[in-house]
């Protein structure tokens, strides 16, 4: 309780709460500074980062580790100093760090109240940077957070405002998307939340006939998978051939592999970095719960 006591005696102190918090995602990231790399995936950028920079043919080529954009910056930091370029990386996941903090903040705030805002942003510098070496290392997941954070707080400030706001926070929320897309292809997340929201929560409980709602969802999503297809095979046949291919592979009878036994590995796979990321959804969550109790009104303060 004397924790939150503190962090709420900083509610008309903005800029000492942000100094703070900036120092709580630097002192918990700070050994990084000193430590050039801390799983395989990180060292092998550095490596392809270096084989790039000096002329050379990378081992792997960047497009089949991660998106540009998270190789840019390895690029951009090993163009400043060829030598420390390890160091400029994780001070720059420090500021992505810090920044994805503030989005959080300034959605707890939005959704709930200072206290909120700020306490979540202060667990999320402090889970995403202890207890495990990958939360340390400079991973895609950690990058695009940043995105993710702030594509949601523009989803959810465009519910209150007027049309022509609204338009602007998507656009945003869309921007967001995509940079996160193109840092790891897991990034595309936050596109599937947007259309979720937007093309199918968003209407069901203002618009809608219950009834007619689900039948004109059944088709669209129909028709949206025939015309990715389409689409995909129109524009890269090679694409849907490798996807088939991988499917029967995995289903192939010797390899005894089930649709849940997949499903039983990944969600054992994933379940930790999902408890630690789940800081990010607590705002969310707090907004959902209001929104439920409004009767699905605004649920904003």
């Amino acid at each position: 309780m004397y924790a939150i006591d503190s962090i709420q005696k900083l509610e008309n102190k903005k800029l000492l709460f942000l100094i703070l918090l900036f120092l709580s995602s630097l002192f918990f990231r700070y050994p990084a500074l000193f430590n050039d790399y801390y799983d395989v995936d990180e060292l092998a950028a550095f490596v392809q980062t270096r084989e790039y920079l000096a002329g050379d043919i990378p081992g792997k080529d960047f497009e089949e580790s991660k998106k540009p954009l998270y190789h840019l910056i390895f690029k951009a930091s090993y163009r400043i100093s060829e030598e420390y370029g390890w160091v400029i990386v994780h001070f720059i996941t420090i500021i992505f760090v810090f920044l994805t903090a503030y989005f959080i903040y300034l959605m707890g705030s939005f959704l709930s109240n200072f206290t909120t805002g700020a306490v979540s942003a202060f667990l999320y510098t402090i889970f995403i940077s202890c207890f495990n070496k990958d939360f340390m290392a400079t991973n895609g997941e950690v990058l695009y957070n940043l995105f993710l954070a702030g594509g949601l707080y523009f989803i959810v400030r465009s519910i209150s405002e007027g049309w022509l706001q609204r338009a602007g926070f998507i656009v945003i929320s869309l921007f967001m998307g995509y940079a996160a897309f193109q840092i790891k292809f897991h990034g595309i997340i936050l596109f599937l939340y947007i259309i979720f929201f937007y093309l199918i929560y968003y209407p069901y409980y203002r618009y809608l006939n219950k009834r007619r709602y689900f039948i004109i969802t059944i088709i669209s999503v129909i028709a949206l998978a025939v015309i990715s297809y389409l689409i995909i095979n129109s524009v890269s046949p090679a694409s849907v051939g490798k996807i088939r291919s991988k499917i029967n592979y995995a289903f192939a009878g010797e390899r005894h592999f089930t649709l849940l036994n997949y499903i039983t590995r990944f969600a054992y796979r994933h379940a930790l970095f999902l408890l630690w990321h789940m800081v990010l959804w607590i705002p969310a969550i707090v907004y959902v719960k209001r929104f439920i109790r409004n009767k699905f009104k605004d649920a904003t303060p």
